[in-house]
């Protein structure tokens, strides 16, 4: 029975919480990969990806059109439309030059321990909507990871199939 341990990849990339969102969007589209555990003084924190980069973005954008609605209402249309969406712009890419990875990281993690069935982790992929699962050891250190990849992987190999 294959384990976490047979697929998991142990060789990880880990971004500290004060790293900025632009510089981790580039970081991670330079290494080829879509999320990183976040750690802080050596402890796994967190998680981010570059769907919750997208996710902080829309959140953002939203907050940013609020206010400028609030500001239209109390000017009462002095603000053109398409001087609101440059302004909107604007304040948009200056937040988002600011925003650090603990703004966007999950902290609610799901992970899985290197001698669990592999058959499990799927599982666990399928009930909490994840694409990648941290592998913890019994102290709680991030030992490895695990993606939707690697389980397809093993599907194409034809190492895994049901039961």
């Amino acid at each position: 029975m294959l384990r976490t341990s047979d697929v998991m990849t142990t060789k990880i990339l880990t971004v500290p919480p004060e790293m900025t969102l632009m510089g981790l969007e580039a970081m991670l589209r330079s290494n080829h990969i879509s999320g990183a555990p976040v750690t802080e003084d050596g402890k796994l924190v967190g998680i981010i990806s570059l769907t919750d980069i997208g996710r902080q973005l829309r959140v953002e954008r939203s907050y940013a059109e609020a206010l400028y609605d609030l500001a239209d209402e109390a000017i009462a249309g002095k603000t053109t439309s398409s001087g609101r969406m440059e302004g909107i712009s604007s304040q948009l890419a200056e937040k988002m030059e600011k925003l650090q990875v603990r703004d966007a990281m999950i902290q609610a993690l799901v992970t899985a321990r290197p001698d669990q069935p592999i058959v499990e982790v799927a599982q666990l992929f399928l009930d909490h909507r994840i694409h990648r699962l941290l592998v913890t050891d019994d102290a709680g250190n991030l030992v490895g990871i695990v993606s939707n990849t690697d389980l397809v992987r093993l599907i194409a190999k034809g190492e895994l199939v049901a039961s």
